[in-house]
């Protein structure tokens, strides 16, 4: 008899995200970490100055290495945040996103938004605009 375990299981056939086939985009990835390092460093040696040493370039050294090493899991599971697809890709999802907005909007919704702004409701009992008692 053999035992299967269910452990590390995702998604519903079983099987996880991971795709070893999937490039990962190291330039992008260590341009993220250098803008953040730069920006760390800098608001450091202005506001921590005393602090500020080689244990804290030591630091950031070892968090440049667990980045890299989650970056690199999260794309093999296909983790693709926005920053580091490339401009063109953007753009094409721009504008497939603008078409599917053309095509799914009706005639008719767009004749039921008026240009100007919405008619304000009449006063309700709930709104205490029929209760003259209630203002003063």
């Amino acid at each position: 008899m053999q035992a299967t375990a269910s452990v590390g299981r995702c998604g519903t056939n079983g099987h996880v995200a991971w795709d070893g086939g999937r490039p990962v985009p190291w330039r992008r990835i260590v341009t993220l970490f250098a803008v953040y390092a730069l920006v760390a460093n800098a608001a450091l040696l202005l506001f921590a100055r005393e602090t500020y040493g080689i244990g804290t370039v030591a630091g950031m050294g070892a968090g440049f290495v667990i980045y890299l090493g989650a970056a690199w899991v999260m794309v093999k599971l296909g983790w693709n945040p926005p920053s580091m697809r490339p401009r063109q890709a953007a753009a094409e999802s721009a504008e497939r996103r603008a078409a599917r907005a053309a095509t799914t909007s009706t005639p008719a919704a767009k004749a039921s938004d008026p240009s100007g702004p919405r008619p304000k409701p009449a006063p309700t009992r709930r709104t205490n605009a029929t209760n003259r008692r209630a203002r003063r």
